[in-house]
């Protein structure tokens, strides 16, 4: 029922009780002068009037409370509709944090999950890798001790594929974390390690912004003895700006196609992360190659470098009858576009 009705109401239950009243009285015994009777009645009927009106002004007072209640609570549905229907802020972790707001186990994996997907821009050195590196270190050094041993056990889970345990490897690098580091540096200088364990670590050590890795890298890059784990370690040190780190990437490189390693191939993709350092390098090999996609490989290399002292190797190569057709055609195309960059 609306509180505006509620005068109405008030109104018809006034008159019946008054009605009821006048009956009552016209049928009781008249015992009294016809005066005082009157007199009686009608002071009997004022005094009721007056606590009919009475109370007809309390329950006006109270349907108006009532009324300003509704009011209040009407405003308050609203609110909360309007609450319920906005979207729920996202969250970085959608599981309760562990005692004392350290992330739990489950949310350490779904950050380096999450840091996986960046790995390619990590190893470019983007901005979105930078901030892919950030992010899961924050989790990590969040994490403390117990977060970074639990990581390391995942690293150094055997039954996980090689491709789950470099990501591992990568964010246990990028922590930062003094003991994340020393796990990757033993399995580096442990010669009883496992291959696999040694390549990982290498790898990740060389995008390693961390320092005192410098020592440890080039043990590596000079003694190791499988040349991808050379490769890795030598790579890191170039990155990191020690004399000599192109030498030891480009001796571990020649190596591996001495040996017909298949892997030659990947190591002569990384010459594009190295920058114009390693121009010369590649210059002279490619006068010393024979392997068919080493070499168009080597020759794009100087071609996106805008190499134009590669001039002289790539015309050897463009119009040599010996070479194999691709080889000619990926020299002669490189040499159009150098000419074209040479000043006039």
């Amino acid at each position: 029922m609306k509180i505006h009705g509620l005068s109405v109401v008030l109104g018809c239950v006034l008159g019946a009780v008054v009605s009821g009243f006048v009956v009552r009285q016209a049928t009781k015994p008249d015992t009294t002068p016809r005066q005082e009777r009157a007199t009686d009645a009608d002071r009997g009927l004022a005094q009721q009037l007056a606590d009919l009106k009475s109370a007809n002004r309390a329950l006006h007072e109270r349907a108006a409370t009532q009324a300003q209640r509704q009011e209040q609570l009407e405003k308050e549905l609203k609110r909360w509709r309007n609450k319920t229907l906005e979207p729920a802020p996202k969250k970085e972790h959608d599981e309760p944090t562990a005692s004392g707001g350290k992330p739990t186990n489950k949310q350490v994996e779904s950050a380096i999950e999450k840091f996986g997907g960046n790995l390619q821009h990590i190893i470019r050195g983007t901005e979105r890798g930078k901030k892919a590196a950030a992010e899961v270190r924050a989790v990590l050094l969040a994490g403390g001790e117990e977060a970074i041993r639990h990581v390391i056990g995942k690293f150094e889970d055997t039954t996980r594929d090689p491709g789950t345990r470099l990501v591992i490897a990568h964010a246990l690098a990028q922590s930062g974390d003094p003991i994340a580091l020393e796990s990757l540096k033993a399995h580096l200088r442990d010669p009883d390690s496992g291959l696999v364990l040694k390549r990982l670590s290498g790898h990740a050590l060389a995008f390693s912004d961390a320092e005192g890795l410098n020592p440890v890298l080039e043990q590596a890059a000079r003694t190791a003895t499988d040349t991808g784990v050379r490769a890795n370690a030598a790579f890191g040190l170039q990155r990191r700006g020690v004399e000599g780190g192109v030498d030891l990437y480009m001796q571990a490189t020649d190596d591996a196609f001495a040996k017909g390693d298949p892997a030659a191939l990947q190591y002569l993709g990384g010459l594009g992360l190295m920058g114009k350092k390693v121009l010369p390098a590649v210059r002279k090999r490619l006068g010393t190659y024979k392997e068919e996609q080493a070499l168009v490989v080597l020759i794009m290399t100087v071609q996106n470098a805008n190499d134009v002292e590669a001039i002289p190797a790539l015309e050897k190569l463009a119009y040599d009858a010996a070479r194999p057709k691709s080889v000619q055609n990926a020299a002669q195309g490189a040499l159009q576009k150098l000419r074209e960059a040479v000043p006039k």
